[in-house]
């Protein structure tokens, strides 16, 4: 398997994959987002994962904003995704870095005390409030995900624009209330204060 950027010819593995992971985005949507990010002038890039067949097995969008709403900070990093994601991200990156820690000559690289791990580094991050990942209310192992990096690491989002509605939100936050096994206090976390904290919005709001 391969990651490269996205190319012309990928077009229409790249609509493929688009309409797997958001069924209910109309043709329209899907159109004027990809022709944003083909037409970007560097602030947007698409990267793929390119199979053994030369189809496309994945693939991610990025974009480099001056601001985020709600957000004082003016640099963050946001990558869609889920708990699972993040579990997987957590175990892969370090793994990878034990396996080959790269030369880092000008210091740019990320460095780790020694006996410290990649998923050490990202989950101080989370108990700074830098980093958070955004889930939905039907992630079934999200108590899992939460016995592994805590609850401060994921808060509610409604993945709006793509298809959803008040309606669609409010269920979701229906279902996450009524998962019995996730504590009261976690609940409360992820569907408003780690929100408050990531976002620096009142102190003392709860």
């Amino acid at each position: 398997m391969l990651i490269r950027s996205l190319e012309p010819h990928d077009y229409s593995d790249w609509l493929r994959l688009r309409r797997a992971l958001w069924p209910d985005c109309s043709e329209a949507m899907h159109d004027s987002e990809m022709e944003g990010y083909t037409n970007s002038a560097g602030a947007r890039a698409v990267f793929v994962l390119v199979r053994e067949d030369g189809h496309l097995g994945g693939f991610v969008e990025v974009s480099v904003r001056d601001r985020v709403d709600g957000s004082v900070s003016p640099r963050v990093a946001y990558l869609e995704g889920g708990p699972l994601w993040f579990l997987m991200a957590l175990e892969r990156l370090s793994r990878s870095y034990e396996a080959g820690t790269p030369i880092n000559p000008r210091g740019e690289l990320l460095k780790l005390p020694e006996g410290k791990t990649v998923a050490d580094y990202v989950r101080a991050l989370v108990r700074a409030g830098r980093l958070v990942v955004g889930i939905e209310g039907g992630e079934s192992d999200l108590a899992y995900a939460i016995k592994v990096a805590g609850a401060q690491a994921f808060m509610f989002s409604s993945d709006f624009p793509h298809e959803v509605n008040v309606h669609t939100v409010q269920k979701e936050i229906r279902e996450l209330c009524e998962r019995e096994e996730i504590s009261a206090e976690s609940k409360h976390a992820i569907l408003r204060t780690n929100a408050a904290r990531f976002y620096k919005l009142e102190p003392g709001l709860n």
